[in-house]
């Protein structure tokens, strides 16, 4: 738990790290956490990692540790548990890229604070994330590898595109929180989404009811292809938008 007390606010830091791709590596499993701040995560990187980390409270230096077994490399950047909380002067920003040439398992979670993670690009397998209190955006649009997607969404809006191309089924799996939630959807494959009854309000672009909390796209049955997105509704009011 974090704890309610003033950080001691210092000089503004600012930490540059790479962190290349170990020999004989085929596949990477990359854990991302941060408890407070703005967390930005997209491609790029020649290497397994670059990261700039900007900060003004000492323990909140970012831990990195990088096992390799096997051939999978197994890498965590992480936020202390400091017994911190945010004040108006406190800073704290990541900008990662990320290794586009090997395959990933991607999780992400994040506490206070905004996140932007553009993903499209990156050769994901899997992703989960879990976000606590802010405004975040999740960009799925040229992930070809990408089979399962699971989301906890905390409090605040979250906005997901996933209007993709996608070569073989997906499975998306999203746990409503309080707030806003907008998914963008692919008009070339099926969509087809199940959406259990929570507090608020459903609102459809591009879908049509199929009854008992079903929604389908005009391609669904169409094509060999089908996204399928599960959402375990929360409070709050979701957009679901086909196209666009």
């Amino acid at each position: 738990m974090w704890e309610v007390r003033m950080p001691e606010t210092e000089e503004l830091r600012h930490e540059t790290k790479t962190i290349p791709l170990p020999a004989g590596v085929d596949q990477v499993d990359i854990h991302l956490a941060m408890g407070i701040g703005k967390l930005y995560v997209q491609a790029g990187s020649e290497a397994l990692l670059d990261a700039e980390f900007t900060y003004n409270v000492a323990a909140w230096q970012p831990q990195i540790s990088l096992e390799h077994r096997d051939a999978t490399a197994y890498l965590t950047v992480r936020q202390p548990r400091a017994h911190t909380t945010v004040g108006r002067r406190a800073e704290n920003t990541w900008r990662i890229r990320l290794a586009g040439d090997v395959p990933m398992d991607l999780h992400v979670k994040s506490g206070v604070g905004n996140a932007e993670l553009n993903l499209a690009k990156l050769p994901l397998r899997r992703l989960s994330t879990k976000l606590g209190v802010g405004e975040a955006t999740l960009m799925l649009t040229d992930n070809p590898q990408l089979g399962s997607v699971h989301i906890d969404m905390g409090v605040g809006n979250l906005t997901v595109d996933l209007r993709g191309e996608w070569q073989h089924d997906v499975t998306a799996d999203i746990h409503g929180g309080t707030g806003t939630l907008t998914l963008q959807l692919p008009t070339e494959i099926g969509v087809k989404v199940v959406a259990s009854k929570g507090i608020g309000r459903l609102r459809c672009n591009g879908l049509h009811h199929q009854g008992g909390g079903v929604w389908v796209n005009p391609a669904y049955t169409e094509t060999g292809t089908t996204l399928n997105v599960t959402i375990h509704a929360g409070v709050g009011q979701i957009n679901l938008n086909v196209g666009g």
